[in-house]
């Protein structure tokens, strides 16, 4: 056998040493690499300054349209132009009115298979029409969609869908829809309405508006979150003798099933009220709010930049039940038929009452009336109520023994420095819809 041996070469060892530095060099900053990587993890989460939340920034380009929703705060566009419509209050959970529509239907009666077939954020187009029918009610909605689905007419065409049936409604009575410029002669937004709404919606003669929860037997009712935007009714009710607008609940019965409604907005609205005929024992308020048959009354009710004029006997009653929770009043104008909208009284109608805003006097414990930036036109009542008031003008609010304790935040002209001043005496003016809608 022959051996053989292996002789090194100075060459082959010089490229090996050279090999070898030079992979324990990239070993070094590799280790070196890895180690500042943790060094600055722990001090993020050790630095208070460092936030570990998901970042809050929008993902996509925000809605074009002003926002008064329920639990955002009001913009401050809406509460510095006057109180009534004004194109700056809008469900911020909707899209623009303006948004290209995703989908078109030719029929009303084809409405709701199009929202049954809908995604969050859809626009549906309807053609115009007049609504012939009975009851026109949106019964499908989805409480998971993120953003509601805007059902409108074309764009431009404004009040071209139609619901006018005596004794008819249209009816919300599902989640997460808004509807917004129709005309209509009564709207209502039922108990399974959940964050849904009405916006931008001219009523007819004698129209009538509704939000309302009633509880079945077996099955409380609550709805949550609903709204009025930008809703005109510019004519006053003379029919039947009824209020021009309601808020209420029902129930089955003391100790019963019950309907509650739940932090609903009001906002933008301009409401001529309602009247008795001579001889009518009538009660007829431009909003009345109430629980009946052991429901509660609406709780923390939001009132914005909103025009509520005379009734016969209150532009607002807060009738059976009272108040419940906390409500706000912001920006808006309230007056009486014989203080400031006399001359509205129709031939053969009575003016009866001296009340502005008047509650009853089953009032909840833990209630209150937050009231900003308005002006109340009349007597204002609140029997046990609490009110806190900053920046309102009120030329009669009710003392005495029986009335509820009384905040002042300040910059309030009250009394007989309301009258000197005439601050609550005003005479708003509907603006052009057509310039501030589309």
């Amino acid at each position: 056998m022959v051996s053989r041996e292996v002789v090194a070469h100075p060459e082959a060892e010089d490229v090996l040493r050279r090999r070898s530095l030079l992979l324990l060099s990239v070993l070094i900053l590799l280790l070196g690499l890895i180690l500042g990587w943790s060094l600055s993890r722990s001090g993020s989460e050790n630095d208070p300054r460092a936030s570990t939340e998901p970042s809050t920034e929008p993902t996509t380009e925000p809605t074009s349209e002003p926002t008064t929703s329920p639990g955002a705060p009001p913009r401050a566009e809406a509460l510095a132009a006057p109180p009534g419509p004004s194109g700056l209050n809008w469900p911020d959970h909707t899209p623009a009115y303006d948004t290209p529509a995703t989908k078109k239907i030719d029929k009303l009666s084809e409405l709701n298979q199009a929202l049954a077939d809908a995604t969050a954020g859809d626009v549906i187009e309807v053609a115009p029409q007049t609504w012939s029918g009975g009851d026109l009610v949106v019964s499908k909605g989805d409480d998971g969609w993120a953003r509601n689905v805007l059902v409108r007419p074309p764009l431009g065409q404004r009040q071209s869908v139609v619901v006018d049936v005596d004794d008819r409604a249209l009816v919300l009575d599902a989640p997460h829809v808004t509807v917004a410029g129709f005309q209509a002669r009564e709207i209502n937004i039922a108990e399974r309405g959940d964050r849904s709404a009405f916006a931008r919606i001219v009523m007819t003669d004698n129209s009538f508006i509704k939000a309302s929860a009633r509880g079945d037997v077996g099955d409380d009712h609550v709805l949550e979150d609903a709204g009025f935007y930008e809703i005109v009714a510019p004519e006053v009710r003379t029919d039947v003798g009824e209020d021009r607008m309601n808020i209420s609940t029902y129930g089955t019965g003391e100790g019963g099933e019950v309907g509650e409604v739940v932090g609903l907005t009001v906002a933008g609205l301009w409401l001529e009220g309602s009247y008795r005929a001579h001889g009518s024992d009538a009660h007829t308020d431009t909003l009345q709010t109430f629980g009946a048959a052991g429901s509660p009354p609406p709780r923390d009710l939001t009132v914005l930049n909103s025009v509520l004029f005379a009734s016969t006997n209150a532009a607002w009653q807060a009738g059976d039940g009272g108040v419940v929770g906390t409500w706000t009043i912001r920006n808006s104008l309230m007056v009486n038929c014989q203080n400031d909208d006399a001359g509205k009284v129709p031939d053969g109608y009575d003016c009866g009452g001296t009340n502005t805003f008047n509650t009853a006097l089953d009032v909840d414990p833990d209630a209150k009336v937050v009231i900003r930036d308005t002006r109340m036109y009349g007597n204002v009542r609140h029997p046990e109520l609490p009110f806190v008031l900053q920046d309102v003008c009120a030329d009669n609010l009710a003392g005495g023994a029986e009335s509820g304790p009384v905040e002042d935040k300040g910059g309030n002209t009250l009394g007989e420095q309301a009258v000197a001043a005439k601050c609550a005496h005003v005479d708003p003016k509907l603006p052009d819809l057509d310039a501030i809608w589309e």
